[in-house]
């Protein structure tokens, strides 16, 4: 179902874009009502337009795909930590440089990472599934193990090696998505010390990514699920909670990645259908913890108030 949707999303991007680019030139202008309704229609008065809301959010946008354009934009080119919102980077290199079903390890290196969901040494995992895990929970063993096995299969022959090899695939698929102002340092996030985030985007550059990663809606599959569970090669069950809270509440919801760390702050990306059929990026970066949400509801809240008053 879930396939269908963002298939459904996506086929509406390209069909709106067909007719802007390939609309014929023949116009027609007529002076005349086309009937006498026509020419005595009086239109209501519009509602007045709902004020722009107030957020935590340091950095915040909502984007119509359909119309190419923003709605709703706050310091959308001021650079800022990202969090977990870099996982969304980080699956989209998986899906374009990994199959499903390979087989993934977990390193000793790679469950050390703060931020774990205890995943055990030497388990096996289908990339899917650390996938799954990693997107739903936002796990970053799950992560550094996807950063590894993708690093060493370019060449790395540390831990330390396969996570800077990752990172530089990530840079390299930023750069070619025109992200001009962002720049990854690791797979999951975290931050390099207790002063430096470690990837810094802006709200029109995640806009770029998400765009994009619609092309694979696997990554999106997982986040609209309210919970889970995987399986390693092993036998061992793990099961998931999504912490995204708004995935269970919000009508039209297509998926979403959160991001929180004590430097960049809180982060929420959600792609949903405002109205149904109509596909919005909501973004919020440098909020808080419990702000992200909040500033994401009122971000709804307010485009919801704005196509109303529009009618």
């Amino acid at each position: 179902m879930q396939n269908l949707k963002i298939f459904m999303v996506l086929a509406a991007i390209a069909f709106v874009a067909s007719i802007f680019f390939t609309g014929s030139n023949t116009r027609v202008h007529s002076d005349k009502p086309a009937n006498l309704a026509e020419a005595i229609f009086v239109p209501e008065a519009q509602k007045p337009a709902p004020e722009p809301p107030q957020l935590i959010a340091a950095s915040a946008v909502v984007f119509d795909p359909l119309g190419r354009s923003y709605i709703f934009e706050k310091q959308a080119d001021e650079p800022v930590g990202i969090a977990s919102i870099s996982k969304v980077m980080t699956a989209l290199i998986a899906y374009e440089r990994t199959n499903n079903d390979d087989a993934v390890v977990v390193s000793r290196d790679a469950i050390r990472t703060e931020g774990s969901n205890g995943l055990i040494h030497g388990e096996h995992f289908r990339m899917e599934n650390l996938l799954q895990m990693m997107l739903m929970e936002s796990s970053n063993d799950a992560a550094s193990a996807i950063a590894e096995h993708i690093g060493r299969i370019y060449g790395a022959e540390t831990y330390t090696e396969a996570q800077d090899v990752f990172a530089s695939l990530m840079n390299e698929k930023a750069k070619s998505l025109g992200m001009s102002t962002t720049h990854f340092q690791n797979a999951t996030g975290l931050d390099i010390d207790a002063a430096t985030p470690s990837n810094i985007s802006t709200a029109h550059d995640i806009v770029k990514l998400a765009l994009y990663s619609l092309r694979y809606p696997g990554i999106w599959e997982t986040t609209d699920s309210p919970s889970g569970a995987i399986i390693s090669q092993e036998g061992t069950m793990y099961k998931m909670q999504n912490i995204n809270t708004l995935a269970n509440e919000l009508p039209g919801f297509v998926g979403g990645k959160t991001g929180f760390t004590d430097i960049a702050g809180g982060s929420l990306l959600v792609i949903m259908e405002i109205p149904i059929g109509s596909p919005k990026i909501v973004l919020a970066l440098g909020s808080t913890h419990a702000g992200r949400f909040e500033d994401v509801q009122k971000l709804i809240n307010w485009l919801e108030a704005s196509l109303s008053s529009s009618l």
